[in-house]
């Protein structure tokens, strides 16, 4: 494996490699959402959140909400800092629906404008009472939003809980907009190796190509193109994939192994190769054969473990 890993990265040009895809995830900010739908909600956000559920089960599926990343943050320490891992998961999805109802959402709100990439991914939903262009949020972190990502709603100025009935006349425009801004996960844009959403979308594309890969593997791989990596960044990297299920894992005959699931995204990167490259190698499904051609023959637990992926 290592032989074809070496022969494909020496044709890559990783300083001319582009973004061209993000995950189809959606991260979804602002108050608190309740454990199940009851038609009594403890927020805006929860409300939306639950409409969603009865009327886009596919948008729904797609949609992580900052409780989740709270529970992943206790499972294992990849990270020091949950600001951080927000961070570098908005750094990964399609769009960043948030609703600034409380303390909280501000704060995310602000750390998520630092960030020009994350910023444009937002669609953030306000009080009228907000709009004042000389209230704090106005002259602070909405000054980095585009205008037409930020909208203007009469939501209700009253405490929570709030009914279905309350949302009669914003709720579905809420709801459209956010199905308008996640239609479609394209993207063009620069691939900079110095941002942790960006590596984790290569490796990503890497795990691809090699069909069903060892993190030595992928660390090897990534080192080759030049990129300076330990392996507990590589696990960071595809603990983070896997919690937005970009990648599985899979433990077979003593050893573990990672894939990209039947069906999910690939090419997040559009590759670059060295000039006088032959046009053929420029194909990486021609790699991803390859290297399943290299298991068939030369790894029989793996290619015993390639037929029991789902």
């Amino acid at each position: 494996m290592q032989k074809l890993i070496e022969e494909l990265s020496s044709i890559l040009l990783l300083e001319n490699f582009r973004l061209s895809k993000l995950s189809p995830k959606i991260f979804i900010c602002g108050g608190e959402i309740s454990d199940a739908d009851t038609g009594s909600y403890i927020s805006i956000r929860d409300y939306v959140f639950w409409n969603i559920f009865a009327c886009d089960r596919d948008l729904h599926k797609r949609l992580v909400r900052a409780e989740d990343i709270n529970q992943w943050f206790g499972d294992e320490q990849h990270y020091e800092d949950l600001l951080q891992l927000e961070t570098d998961l908005a750094g990964l999805v399609t769009a960043i629906p948030i609703f600034v109802e409380s303390a909280g959402s501000l704060a995310e709100l602000g750390s998520f404008t630092v960030i020009s990439e994350i910023c444009k991914k937002l669609l953030v939903f306000i009080y009228k009472s907000h709009s004042r262009k000389k209230s704090f949020i106005w002259l602070g972190p909405l000054r980095k939003v585009d205008e037409e990502k930020i909208r203007i709603y009469e939501f209700l100025e009253k405490e929570p809980p709030y009914k279905t009935s309350d949302f009669s006349e914003c709720g579905p425009l809420v709801v459209d907009d956010i199905q308008r801004l996640c239609a479609d996960n394209s993207y063009k844009g620069e691939f900079d190796s110095s941002v942790e959403a960006h590596r984790i979308f290569l490796l990503c594309d890497i795990a691809f190509i090699l069909n069903l890969s060892k993190k030595s593997e992928i660390l090897f791989f990534m080192r080759k193109l030049g990129l300076d990596v330990e392996m507990k960044d590589i696990g960071k990297y595809l603990w983070v994939a896997e919690k937005m299920e970009m990648i599985k894992k899979i433990d077979k005959y003593g050893d573990t192994y990672y894939y990209v699931p039947l069906h999910s995204e690939t090419s997040y990167v559009g590759f670059a190769y060295r000039e006088g490259t032959d046009p053929s190698l420029k194909d990486r499904d021609r790699w991803k054969n390859k290297m399943l051609e290299h298991i068939e023959e030369s790894d029989s637990r793996r290619a015993k473990a390639l037929g029991e992926m789902d």
